[in-house]
């Protein structure tokens, strides 16, 4: 058996049962993360002699600049936006999880001094009415742009300037090596298994969950400093290639 996420679900008395007598029952695991393995462990009662350890892996390639700035291209066009415009994004499911609203009231507080930094948010759920009313609450819907479900990702993450994941919990969150895999800078949560994977202040920056002020913060530090969101671009391509190749999940 493997396990993916620390859901809120499983530190239900019931749950917590279930799961023991399943592991129980069960030869072996495998955990995707540290953060997992700690938590099938606490919570879930497996003994650790069960779990095996084996993060995500992705097969890399590297990625020319003038791919990365066609890319950006293409999301400005369909956008309808100038050339010059600063891309924050995000690709996820539109669910609780993922933290969306943190994001958008963020962005709220930045809108007015940034006038050429623009959110795109990829992915379709549950929340995705609500969230729509949020932005439309908040006035900045003229430079929030919904994109929906897309098979493009890879285009859409590569026009990003810097990418955005303020979860509440993750088990490992594989987009984000496919960010560093194209030099953005990360700004993430302190939780679950993303501090494994994003090295705060070298690869991008950490911030506490469901804390929007200090998500501004974070975005206002990385868009006075150019230079540093590109060195921690360069940082991330080679801390993907060094720690999660698909040579060393194998």
């Amino acid at each position: 058996s493997s396990r993916h996420n620390d859901d809120g679900f499983r530190y239900h008395p019931i749950v917590r049962y279930i799961s023991w007598v399943l592991w129980w029952l069960t030869d072996g695991g495998i955990a995707i993360s540290d953060a997992i393995r700690e938590f099938m462990i606490r919570v879930e009662g497996v003994s650790p002699h069960k779990v095996d350890l084996v993060r995500y892996g992705l097969p890399y390639r590297w990625i020319p600049d003038a791919e990365i700035q066609s890319a950006k291209q293409v999301m400005t066009q369909e956008l309808s936006l100038k050339q010059n415009v600063i891309l924050l994004g995000m690709v996820c499911r539109l669910v609780e999880q993922k933290g969306i609203t943190y994001a958008l009231q963020a962005f709220k507080q930045i809108y007015s001094k940034y006038p050429t930094v623009h959110l795109m948010i990829a992915g379709d759920g549950d929340l995705a009415e609500e969230l729509l009313a949020q932005g439309r609450m908040l006035g900045i819907s003229d430079r929030v742009h919904w994109l929906g479900w897309r098979d493009d990702a890879q285009t859409i993450i590569a026009s990003m300037d810097m990418f955005l994941m303020p979860s509440l919990w993750e088990g490992f969150g594989l987009v984000l090596l496919e960010a560093m895999s194209k030099r953005i800078p990360i700004i993430a949560s302190h939780v679950s298994a993303i501090p494994e994977v994003v090295d705060d202040g070298v690869t991008g920056l950490l911030i506490p969950p469901q804390s929007t002020d200090e998500l501004a913060q974070a975005m206002i530090q990385l868009l006075n400093d150019h230079s540093l969101c590109k060195h921690m671009g360069l940082l991330g391509e080679d801390r993907l290639q060094q720690e999660f190749s698909v040579e060393k999940m194998v």
